[in-house]
């Protein structure tokens, strides 16, 4: 069953991130799910014998093996392992900003912030303004980074900035050329997201992991402080309230669908040139829904991006992973359905919602949300 963890950062965590150059090291403001799922592993693996045994070509995993494991208190999470499931953390109470919020380009979250994925051709250029600055004539422009999900307003991250050097043994003192800052999630803040250990018992209030990079120097200590039960709210109802909150008049109904973590659903950059809006559609439609019939989608806010990273585990020596390409969370996507065929379509979005689109899901990628609340906040339809 899902639980909602937690964490306190008791160290400053440095995890993922673009390396800018050799010698300045930013992480991201988030936690990824496989970053966690490796914390995890990390401390089960210091406790077991058989940490370095190769399977499958591949190193430190944590798996069982079956007698050998005797009486070990970790045996049923070693069984369960594979199966479990890790989301991204983010700061506690915040989401990603979706790419269609718009927030007043003086004054920031200060004034309320809209969101523009229901509007339409027939929506005042007003509507597009701030109308809280004087004389309604206030700009906006993209909103970017966190959000908090009961005030909404934006959130920002502690960071901590240090600056540290390698060490040359020969000659005791600083090795040349090895200055480097790290700007990392400052310590102090509590992160949240929902893990599933399979009834395993991996899970205990007051336990710590390691997470992320530099851990062996004291970053990345995690620490849960509460777990409560994860009780997802009932999609057929957020989708009722969508359309009731827009007042749809075309016969159709609609939802909006919110990646609330990068997602890998593309599995190769797609080539052929310029395409016609038709055919970028029908290739969004087809990476994310499939084979499934009775959807269209009528609106994509998306942006992508190549990532190259590494497999430590490899015992082959070839650690680079191949590029691929992730779609940024905070993606946001209109479509439509018949309302004859309701029942099927939002039975899809359930199981969309539960399990995640695309590649790795088991680790926190392709999370969605259905109808958002912050997809209803701020622009009204005129149809």
């Amino acid at each position: 069953m899902k639980k909602i963890v937690d964490f306190a950062l008791d160290s400053d965590v440095m995890t993922g991130g673009v390396k800018l150059n050799n010698n300045f090291l930013i992480s991201t403001d988030y936690i990824s799910g496989a970053v966690l799922r490796a914390g995890f592993a990390n401390m089960i693996l210091l406790e077991c014998p058989f940490y370095d045994e190769e399977i499958n070509g591949r190193k430190y995993i944590v798996a069982h093996r079956g007698d050998r494991c005797g009486d070990c208190d970790k045996a049923e999470v070693c069984k369960k392992f594979s199966d479990m499931y890790f989301s991204f953390l983010f700061p506690k109470d915040t989401r990603y900003s979706p790419l269609t919020m718009k927030l007043c380009k003086a004054y920031g979250t200060e004034h309320p912030v809209k969101d523009i994925i229901a509007s339409d051709a027939m929506t005042p250029s007003s509507n597009f303004k701030c109308h809280e600055c004087e004389g309604a004539n206030g700009r906006i422009e993209n909103m970017k980074g966190l959000i908090n999900i009961k005030t909404y307003k934006q959130h920002k991250v502690r960071r901590s900035i240090s600056t540290h050097t390698a060490i040359n043994y020969n000659t005791r003192t600083i090795r040349d050329n090895s200055l480097f800052q790290i700007d990392a999630i400052k310590k102090g803040q509590v992160y949240s997201g929902i893990i599933d250990d399979k009834g395993s018992g991996l899970l205990a209030e007051g336990l710590t992991i390691y997470a992320g990079k530099y851990s062996s120097n004291g970053y990345g200590k995690l620490t849960i402080k509460k777990i409560t039960d994860y009780i997802p709210k009932s999609v057929g109802e957020k989708v009722k309230q969508f359309n009731s909150r827009f007042n749809f008049s075309n016969g159709k109904s609609y939802a909006a669908i919110l990646f609330l973590s990068d997602a890998k659903i593309f599995n190769e950059q797609q080539e052929g040139g310029i395409l016609r809006n038709d055919d970028y559609l029908d290739m969004w439609k087809k990476n994310i829904f499939g084979s499934a019939e009775g959807i269209n989608i009528e609106k994509v806010f998306a942006q992508n991006f190549t990532y190259r990273g590494y497999d430590t585990s490899s015992t082959s020596g070839k650690w680079q992973k191949q590029a691929e390409i992730h779609t940024q969370m905070g993606s946001s996507f209109l479509i439509s359905y018949d309302n004859a065929n309701s029942d099927a379509i939002i039975k899809i979005l359930e199981d969309m919602e539960r399990n995640g689109v695309g590649k790795d899901t088991e680790v926190g990628y392709g999370q969605i949300e259905v109808c958002s609340n912050l997809h209803m906040i701020g622009v009204d339809r005129h149809d």
